[in-house]
Formats: structure tokens, sequence, C-alpha cells
């Protein structure tokens, strides 16, 4: 680190500041497009030392492409907004020294610093917020559904649009496991193009199936970062390429006995390698559905076992009825043939 400043000069107190925020924190010379400055925590969020940070840029700290478009066009307009407006909150992708990917929380203001064009970035990661939301929320609608007496599909897709909101970008599927007939049916993807939907419904599971197949024959996760690379999507690239996928991971959805019931996949338009978050995020989202199946499954059979507990008592109570009125009749003529008597 560079010989500190006199501990009592202005220099030296805003330092002081910077490194005990809670969030990381960096100042952008607008025109040279460099930070000038980053504390602890930002060191610590990018795994790069000071120094390294004050070479780069946001471009350098962010993903080739955001879930709305290329970084550089985005982070051009946000940074045109902030000067525009004085301030501009917005979530953004950044990368790590080991270049992993992970979405942050951004807000941005323009700050005095004499004669210069200064913006000071406040970046806090969202990863846990989101995998906290992920479970709570889709948890919460899921629980709530299944009281209305929604149907599977429906809870299906509830979920799969939760999933879809808390990560833009992803569009996910649910698959279903047909045991007899060793292939998977659709469950819910509602943002796949229909005729994307048909060709993957009946699929039959197996090692080389696609991702879905394969994770649905194996247990196992399986991750195509290019479907035109991975050899499990050599016969369904032209599909593919018609739907604009380029990327699906597959994550099997298990019962609590460790049955497949089915799978979760998340599918990307471009080539990429799945993030730390969205890695996590494909667990929880598959052990929910794994909820939401059972919990349908349970509710469906106890509806079945009451409606025929209802049907057998309407059948024991008119036999009950029918002998009640053969036994009066009974009575009736003996108590006639006594009197005939």
């Amino acid at each position: 680190r560079p010989t500190q400043p006199d501990p009592g000069s202005a220099e030296q107190r805003v330092r002081t500041l910077l490194d005990h925020a809670p969030d990381a924190i960096v100042m952008l010379d607008v025109e040279t497009g460099r930070f000038i400055d980053a504390n602890l925590m930002a060191e610590k969020l990018f795994g790069m030392p000071r120094e390294t940070l004050l070479e780069a840029g946001p471009f350098e700290l962010s993903p080739p492409r955001q879930p709305g478009g290329a970084s550089c066009r985005l982070a051009r307009e946000r940074i045109a907004e902030t000067l525009e407006g004085g301030a501009t909150s917005f979530e953004w992708w950044h990368r790590n020294a080991r270049g992993e990917r992970f979405p942050c929380d951004v807000h941005l203001e323009r700050i005095p610093w004499e004669n210069r064009v200064i913006i000071r970035g406040s970046i806090m990661e969202s990863s846990g917020r989101k995998l906290l939301e992920l479970s709570e929320v889709s948890q919460s609608k899921i629980l709530q559904m299944i009281a209305r007496g929604a149907t599977l599909s429906e809870t299906l897709e509830q979920h799969v649009q939760t999933v879809e909101d808390l990560l833009p970008g992803l569009i996910c599927s649910v698959l279903l496991l047909d045991q007899e007939a060793n292939c998977l049916r659709l469950g819910a993807a509602p943002r796949l193009p229909t005729f994307y939907n048909e060709a993957v419904d009946g699929l039959q599971i197996g090692p080389t199936m696609g991702c879905c197949g394969a994770a649905a024959f194996t247990g196992q996760r399986v991750i195509a970062a290019d479907v035109n690379e991975h050899p499990n999507w050599t016969n369904y690239r032209e599909v593919a390429e018609r739907a604009g996928i380029r990327a699906c991971w597959s994550e099997p959805i298990l019962s609590l006995a460790g049955t497949v019931l089915g799978t979760f996949a998340m599918y990307y338009h471009e080539p990429i390698e799945p993030a730390p978050v969205e890695l996590k995020a494909i667990q929880t989202a598959a052990q929910t559905v794994s909820v939401a199946i059972e919990r349908v499954r349970a509710h469906n059979l106890l509806k079945e076992l009451n409606n025929t507990l209802q049907r057998r008592v309407a059948l024991e109570t008119r036999y009950l009825l029918e002998a009640n009125e053969k036994l009066r009749s009974t009575e009736q003529e003996l108590r006639l043939a006594a009197v005939a008597f």
C-alpha cells in the first residue's frame, strides 16, 4: 500500500472513512475512465489489491454482458444518468480476480472534487439477499397456492417466474419425470418458445439426452456452458438455436426419499458458466419444486382419499336406509299378518 498521508490531514480522514465503510467504495474519474481510489471492502470484494484496482475501471470489473445488454453500453448509460441527475441506483453483475460473476446493488453519486468529474460508487454484493428471497418468497407463494387449491402446473409456473424475476437474463423450466414412460413431461416453462417446449415434452431420459434427460437419468447436475460444444446437445442444437439457447444448466429434482421427480433447468442466451449464486439458486429452486410436487401430490391423495371415504359413507348410508326401510316394511307385514290371524 502506498505511503500513508499525515494522520491529521483531510486526505487521511477521507481514507479512514472509506476504509471503515460497510460497502465497497470506488472513486471513478469520468474523464480517464479509471478509479482514483478504492477502500478495503472493494479490495476484498474483487479480490484485488488497491494498486490493481487503481489501474482498472468499471469495464475491467464487469463481465462482457449484463442481463439488459452489453456491459460497456449499459455502464455508459448509468454514468450519464448519474452526471445528469446527480445519483442513480441499479443492479449490476461484477466479476472478481478469479473471473467469477456475482450480482451487486450499486449506487452511483457525483461528488465535488476540485475541478475533476468524480463519481463515487457504493457496491454491495446481493447474492445472499437473492438466495434468501428465493427461499422465503418462493416457498411462501407455493404454500399459499397449494392452500388455495392451485394445480401443480399453476404452482410450478409461479415458482419459475419468481426465479426469473430474481435472476434477470435467465429462462427457467421444470420438467416432470414420467416413470412409466421413462421420459420427461413439461411442467412449466412460460418464457420458452412453444416449439421448444413441444420438442422437449416426452424427452427420453439417458446419459446423453441433453442436460435435463441426463440429469434425470443420473440424478446429478449437468452443465452445458455452450450447447454448441457439449456432446449431449448434438441432436438438439437446431431447436436450441431456433430458441436462442446457448447455455443450459439442469438440476435433478429429488424427493425426500432420493428418487428423481424431474428437473429444474436454467437457460442463457449466450455461452456462459454458471456463477456461484446461480449454482446455489438452481439447487434451492429444485428443492422448492420437490416440496411443491410432494405437497400437491399429498394434497391430491388426501383429497382423493376423502372423496373415496365420502363415497363409501354415502353408499353405506344408502344401504342402511334401504335395509331400514325393508325392516320397517317387514315389521308392517308381520303386524298385518298377526291381526289377520
